[in-house]
């Protein structure tokens, strides 16, 4: 299966929220943490990013070292379109509400990759530390689905074979949701 314009997307712009610092990206500013969920703005050579950002607040089993842990909604001012085959830009649109969980570790792209919100299960997909929602159609529900919740929970097993959980308080992230909509009109 080709990745989407939202994969490839969420790898390039991973690197940038991690502090990679992406080829033509701009230091992130923060336009605000709302509880739980921190609003940011940035650029990068296709235009303007907008995102939140938020930690776990419990991440299992506590015996591992997890790493860097974030989870993130994304708006895109302009994200390429790519060609059936993903080698070819083939034009640019803006991208609102690109889900991606971002770990410490590499990921077992065959693992245990869901997110929970409230009781309700998505299936992920994995590239690298990277996780994204497995449908890219269930993106816009997904967001809704966060912004009426309590809960996120993450699970992903690691390349070497650990499965982890993370927990996510939805507290604030209708009001960072908000902030970078502002932002990012």
């Amino acid at each position: 299966m080709a990745m989407s314009m939202v994969g490839r997307t969420g790898l390039a712009f991973a690197a940038l929220v991690v502090g990679l610092n992406a080829a033509g990206a701009a230091e992130a500013t923060r336009l605000g943490t709302y509880k739980n969920w921190t609003a940011w703005t940035s650029t990068d050579d296709n235009g303007k990013i907008c995102y939140i950002s938020a930690n776990p607040q419990d991440k299992q089993p506590p015996t591992l070292d997890h790493g860097d842990i974030f989870f993130f909604v994304i708006d895109r001012e302009k994200a390429p379109v790519f060609s059936a085959d993903g080698k070819t830009v083939t034009g640019y649109q803006p991208m609102r509400g690109e889900v991606q969980a971002q770990m410490g570790y590499a990921i077992k792209l065959d693992g245990n990759l869901f997110a929970d919100i409230d009781g309700k299960s998505y299936k992920m997909r994995a590239a690298d530390q990277t996780m994204w929602l497995y449908a890219a159609a269930d993106e816009a529900g997904f967001v809704e689905a966060m912004k009426a919740g309590t809960q996120l929970v993450v699970k992903s097993t690691s390349a070497r074979g650990n499965d982890t959980t993370y927990t996510y308080s939805l507290s604030g992230v209708t009001a960072a949701m908000a902030e970078i909509a502002k932002a990012c009109p």
